[in-house]
């Protein structure tokens, strides 16, 4: 039942998944501190918010929590003052504001999962148009 991430399958990193997000977000953290100070707009694939993956759609929380909506992350976009955080992966249209940044989901999704059968409106209510 839900939906499934089935890249566990595939994959390995020859070491545990939370090391491996630990080296991907020391990175991360390197580029933030290179341009600190600067208006800054973060854009991933992988959800950087909790509030915005929507666990209860996965039946395999454990390979994916290690990714997908890491707190680590979004106290990362916080801390260095990224203005937007832009992200993807799950499928879901959402906006969270907090006093620092702007977490924007703009996903479309498959046609299956829109609220309407206009794939016009559909893309238009996706798109984002962000001024810094």
């Amino acid at each position: 039942e839900g939906y499934a991430w089935a890249d566990y399958k595939y994959i390995d990193w020859e070491n545990d998944d939370k090391d491996i997000a630990e080296i991907l977000l020391r990175r991360m953290e390197e580029r933030l501190k290179k341009h600190r100070g600067k208006n800054l707009i973060v854009i991933s694939h992988m959800v950087m918010d909790r509030d915005f993956v929507g666990y209860e759609r996965y039946s395999n929380t454990d390979y994916f929590s290690a990714f997908l909506g890491s707190e680590k992350i979004g106290a990362m976009m916080e801390r260095y003052g990224v203005k937007y955080a832009v992200m993807g992966h799950v499928h879901l249209r959402r906006e969270k504001q907090t006093a620092v940044c702007t977490y924007l989901c703009p996903c479309l999704g498959y046609a299956f999962e829109w609220e309407s059968p206009d794939a016009a409106a559909e893309a238009a209510s996706a798109m984002k148009i962000i001024e810094i």
